[in-house]
């Protein structure tokens, strides 16, 4: 009974995981493209200009793109945040239960 509540837990750890991993990599995409439209905004003011945008619009949205990314990046660390409480409290449980703790990646690899 106690190793089927041990593999749920070693499952949620394992989701929040990925979780984590995908918040992150979306946060990288969107720094990364927020880095290239900066870097090609550079030859096409000019352009930007005849279609329609002041560049006092561009300016508006280069920071709106920044104040995004700056949030982005804050509930990346909160949920990192919240992962590394979340495997205090498994290796609190663990050790309240008197089991040995087992890393999830490991536990997945004995599997």
């Amino acid at each position: 009974m106690g190793s089927n509540i041990f593999h749920s837990t070693a499952k949620t750890l394992r989701l929040s995981l990925i979780c984590i991993a995908s918040g992150a990599a979306m946060a990288v995409s969107a720094v990364a493209g927020a880095w290239m439209q900066s870097q090609s905004a550079g030859g096409r003011e000019a352009g930007a200009l005849q279609g329609g945008l002041s560049t006092a619009q561009s300016l508006q949205q280069a920071d709106y793109i920044r104040e995004n990314v700056g949030v982005l990046a804050a509930k990346l660390g909160d949920m990192q945040a919240r992962l590394i409480a979340i495997e205090g409290l498994g290796r609190r449980v663990a050790g309240a239960a008197g089991v040995s703790y087992i890393e999830p990646e490991i536990q997945a690899g004995l599997e």
